[in-house]
């Protein structure tokens, strides 16, 4: 979407991190005060490895391979699922990683097929046992 026009390219994968980065992330985190360093959990929609290779860039977000890391590992485990993947990344933040504090906070970031884009910035609450 640019200017109210939809945009449909085979090279949309090496464009729609760096216009989801500059259109969307940076002025939300920006209005609410925060950096990508502040944001320890990243779920991302994958729409491919490559794709989420790409937040890496400086001219993108600079994320960490780190920070990157929960939604590749999805991407290889279910492929691209379209926007699902938001949620299937976010189950494994919430079960995986229970040495963050129980403050982090985290962003899911969807784009693609059945939205344009959204983002929501969320922060833990202390700690909530994990279901077995």
């Amino acid at each position: 979407m640019e200017e109210g026009t939809f945009l449909i390219d085979s090279d949309l994968k090496d464009f729609m991190p760096q216009f989801i980065s500059h259109d969307l992330v940076k002025p939300f985190l920006e209005k609410n005060f925060l950096t990508t360093n502040d944001i320890k959990e990243w779920s991302i929609h994958q729409g491919g490895a490559e794709l989420l290779k790409k937040f890496a860039d400086e001219e993108c977000l600079s994320l960490t391979a780190e920070q990157l890391l929960p939604s590749l590992k999805s991407f290889n485990e279910y492929g691209n699922v379209s926007s699902a993947s938001c949620l299937l990344v976010l189950e494994k933040l919430f079960n995986s990683y229970k040495h963050r504090s129980p403050f982090d906070k985290g962003v899911i970031l969807g784009f693609g097929a059945g939205y344009y884009y959204g983002m929501v910035l969320y922060q833990r609450c202390g700690s909530i046992p994990v279901l077995p």
